[in-house]
């Protein structure tokens, strides 16, 4: 090191914040200029990190949604596998080398990797290998927690009445969840006060979440913090074919069941509970969660 630093040789890592000699200790990632002392040894700031798995706050620099939008539902997924890590990437990139609508992220909660997908609808997603992956994955020996999660973001966008976005729709919605808990639980092969309580709402507290970002918790059933999407989060993860798409089908199902629901229909006729939802899937294209329903009940 020289004896005598000038103000150019002096950088503060932007990971860390630590002031360092840039010439003797640093090196500058080649995506994005950005600079780094030699103990942070990779660039969580932009998308070309050398890792295959992406930190667990990574974001993509865009979303590439899949299928006819916004005419259908619009969702992406995470699923939680555990496995040794090298497999579960090998597995995914057989299908997505090049990240088109697979990314990986790394989450302390899981011994394993997290699967994310870009927004895409059921038709779309419907035609994806998903059952091949689940298939490879399981080949490789990964698995799934008893803990472990199958999230689904739904888009805020989704929730539609008379061509606009609609908070009535939003509303009838989390009815329908909240009314519906015990269903759901045995739907969802899963009951977690930890990472997807349903804890009861208090009054007013979903007319609240249907109309404006929530600040309250995040690991509850129905995660209403994001700006633009309700996440689910009460599935439990899996590499069964039938239980995932069975997911898929009931974050679509669910909105479009209530998107001509009026109150009247809740008050008179029971709109909202899980008969009538059984009731209206005989008469739509939903096999894998009619079937999923069927061997929960």
């Amino acid at each position: 090191m020289p004896s005598t630093l000038t103000e150019t040789d002096l950088r503060y890592c932007d990971a860390c914040d630590d002031e360092f000699d840039y010439e003797q200790f640093g090196w500058c990632c080649d995506s994005c200029s950005a600079v780094f002392c030699d103990d942070c040894s990779s660039c969580n700031n932009c998308a070309e990190v050398s890792d295959d798995v992406r930190p667990y706050d990574y974001r993509p620099p865009s979303f590439r949604p899949k299928g006819n939008y916004p005419g259908e539902v619009l969702f992406g997924v995470e699923l939680e596998v555990g496995g040794q890590e090298s497999r579960i990437v090998d597995v995914v990139q057989t299908y997505d080398p090049s990240e088109d609508h697979l990314y990986m992220k790394h989450d302390g909660s899981i011994d394993g990797v997290e699967i994310v997908t870009h927004p895409m609808t059921l038709a779309w997603a419907r035609q994806y290998p998903f059952e091949n992956l689940l298939a490879g994955l399981r080949a490789q020996g990964c698995d799934v927690g008893d803990e472990y999660g199958l999230h689904i973001h739904v888009s805020r966008n989704a929730f539609r009445r008379h061509g606009r976005q609609s908070c009535a729709h939003q509303m009838m919605w989390l009815l329908f969840m909240y009314r519906n808990v015990d269903d759901l639980t045995l739907l969802a092969r899963r009951e977690s006060d930890k990472w997807a309580s349903f804890t009861a709402p208090m009054p007013g507290e979903l007319a609240r979440k249907a109309t404006e970002v929530d600040n309250g918790a995040r690991y509850v059933a129905v995660n209403c913090r994001n700006e633009k999407t309700f996440e689910l989060r009460f599935f439990a993860a899996t590499l069964d074919a039938r239980e995932f798409l069975a997911a898929l089908e009931f974050a679509d199902a669910s909105v479009q069941y209530t998107q001509d629901l009026r109150m009247s229909d809740v008050l008179g006729g029971g709109a909202l509970t899980w008969s009538h939802f059984a009731e209206w899937l005989e008469t739509r294209n939903y096999p894998n969660l009619s079937a999923e329903i069927e061997f929960a009940s």
